[in-house]
């Protein structure tokens, strides 16, 4: 039986629900308790689960801007290189070993990592070890230059600490752990080398007010980075589930609710798909109508209960009697039609009899069923030139009307 089939008698009794979607991975956002959504410092999420959620989805947006910053960040270093022939002195050779030979190999080794799908996970780890590496690169040239130029690569580590607060992508906290620790490491390296007089306020104090005016920057854009996600996360639940509504509502408007099978509604427009593809390729289709016969003595003596039960019990026999090709309906109240493409009608007689003799074993093995006297009339027919469904279901309809009469008459 074709895929039409796949929900069958036995599961469309069990499963009455919308049908479940898990492609926008809509995990429980944990926020019915009451509690903030997130810590007010670090803003990492109070629900592990949805935090992960966040990292997952910061990453996956923010990949192609992490490659570029890096790629942006070895520009300025090597351009910036050109500055230590005028201003190194004696120290050039060791600034181009520090510039050259470590920080931008290590720079570039981190852009072609963040172009690996496994490396994604780690980006904001590197984009931190990208800063870090960048920073320490900038004091240890600044620890061997000359005391009279030492100051000028103040500003070469004040924009490092921008970049880690505004350009590379990896959170206030290990943005805010990378300013600090270069702020710390610039205190020490610097002592002797640009604190004198005044100076051993106003650098610090202004490395400090980056530093503070660098957090509260990257706090405000993470803030609304999360809530712009968590307002997302309901908008994608809300489309969810309307998908699930709709996914249901088709299958109510296609499927009989109680045995799964596709319905009239359906049936229409098959065979008219049918009859089309018959004219313009001359494939040829037949059907047929199988009718329970005695059915309503099941509902009367056993109940309406029992006699849903059968139904469903019938249809499934039903599906996996018949080939993979055909398509099963349910076309009344104990009425079955079964549509059998690329089949003459030969064929089609075939496949009939050996439902029939299926159905005959299972009546056979229900002792209700078989006391009762419950059998089946079908009638077979084949789609012809210039035909019409409802042509079609008339003459199926005739030749089980024939059949009916033909056991009468037998009986009697």
């Amino acid at each position: 039986m074709g895929p039409e089939h796949a929900r069958t008698a036995a599961s469309a009794a069990d499963d009455s629900g919308p049908v479940s979607s898990s492609k926008w991975n809509l995990e429980p956002d944990g926020v019915s308790t009451g509690r903030p959504l997130w810590n007010a410092l670090t803003l990492v999420f109070k629900d592990p689960e949805l935090e992960r959620l966040f990292g997952e989805y910061i990453r996956s947006r923010t990949a192609t801007l992490a490659r570029r910053s890096v790629v942006l960040a070895i520009l300025l270093y090597a351009v910036f290189g050109f500055a230590d022939y005028h201003l190194a002195g004696d120290a050039w050779n060791a600034n181009t070993a520090i510039r050259f030979l470590i920080v931008v190999p290590y720079l570039l080794l981190v852009y072609f990592l963040l172009k690996l799908p496994r490396a994604r996970r780690y980006q904001q780890p590197l984009m931190l070890s990208v800063e870090i590496v960048a920073g320490l690169g900038l004091l240890a040239m600044m620890a061997v230059m000359p005391r009279e130029v030492g100051s000028l690569y103040f500003g070469g580590l004040a924009l490092c600490c921008m970049f880690g607060y505004m350009v590379f992508p990896m959170g206030l906290v290990r943005a805010s752990v990378a300013g600090w620790s270069l702020m710390a490491g610039f205190l020490l390296v610097a002592r002797g080398q640009v604190f004198d007089g005044p100076n051993l306020v106003v650098y610090p104090f202004f490395f400090a007010a980056a530093n503070i005016a660098g957090m509260f920057a990257t706090w405000s854009l993470e803030r609304y980075r999360r809530k712009n996600y968590f307002q997302l996360r309901s908008l994608w639940k809300q489309r969810a589930a309307f998908e699930r509504l709709n996914e249901e509502l088709e299958r109510l408007a296609t499927h009989d609710p109680l045995t799964g099978l596709l319905n009239r509604r359906s049936l229409d427009q098959r065979l008219a798909e049918v009859i089309a593809a018959q004219t313009r390729h001359g494939d040829t289709a037949s059907l047929f109508l199988l009718d329970l016969d005695r059915f309503k003595q099941v509902n009367d003596q056993l109940g309406h209960l029992r006699g849903d039960a059968f139904l469903c019990q019938i249809a499934q026999l039903i599906c996996v009697t018949v080939r993979e090709i055909d398509v099963v309906f349910r076309f009344g109240g104990d009425e079955f039609l079964v549509l059998l493409p690329r089949t003459s009608e030969a064929q089609a007689l075939v496949v009939a009899d050996r439902l029939r003799t299926a159905f005959e074993q299972m009546v056979e093995g229900i002792e209700e069923l078989r006391e009762l006297g419950l059998g089946c009339s079908i009638g077979v027919d084949h789609v012809r030139d210039g035909d019409t469904p409802d042509a079609i279901l008339r003459r199926a309809d005739a030749m089980l009307y024939e059949e009916k009469q033909s056991k009468r008459v037998a009986a009697t």
